[in-house]
């Protein structure tokens, strides 16, 4: 008879703890999925970035620089992360990259030096193929600002032996954009 007395105490201990259990749970439960819930809202004053690529084609020039202008939408600010160029010089082994902007009238600028790399035999002789891709952080701010984009060598890019090459390529800057107009109402 104990026995029984002793198993039916534990048995109601045991049904008492479940029931409190999951009282406890029904209770939090709202809450819990309330708290993760505000978390995804969006946030008005830190903006969603956005995903940007700008770029820029350099056409073949025998001259020793090629430049062009990368600008930046109104109402946005630009933060660039990466860049990365591939493209040809002729009889050189070196191209220099400069990129620049100014945000609130201070100017910025980022400078790199590539070396040419083995390219697949496709180019002719004496055209040198680069490729290259860095990381960085430059920003922009737009309508006013944007960025300039310059590659150079130390001399004229041209060869009678290949007349349709020249100082060329293509780079790409990107980063990400962050609204900084008006903040949304949602």
């Amino acid at each position: 008879m104990r026995f029984a007395k002793r198993l039916f105490v534990g048995a109601g201990a045991v049904l008492l703890a479940a029931t409190l259990l999951v009282s406890t749970v029904a209770v939090l439960t709202p809450r819990v999925v309330r708290a993760v819930t505000a978390q995804l809202v969006q946030n008005i004053d830190s903006p969603p970035r956005n995903a940007w690529v700008g770029t820029c084609d350099f056409l073949p020039t025998s001259d020793s620089e090629n430049f062009c202008q990368i600008t930046v939408p109104a109402g946005q600010a630009v933060t660039v992360q990466t860049v990365t160029f591939n493209g040809t010089a002729v009889n050189h082994k070196h191209i220099i990259i400069t990129i620049d902007t100014s945000v609130n009238s201070q100017n910025e600028t980022w400078n790199n030096q590539i070396t040419s790399v083995v390219g697949d035999g496709a180019e002719p002789a004496g055209v040198d193929q680069f490729a290259a891709s860095q990381n960085l952080t430059l920003y922009a701010v737009g309508p006013l600002d944007g960025f300039t984009v310059l590659i150079s060598t130390d001399g004229p890019n041209y060869s009678n032996a290949n007349p349709n090459y020249g100082l060329a390529g293509a780079i790409y800057l990107i980063g990400y954009t962050v609204n900084v107009g008006t903040p949304s109402t949602n």
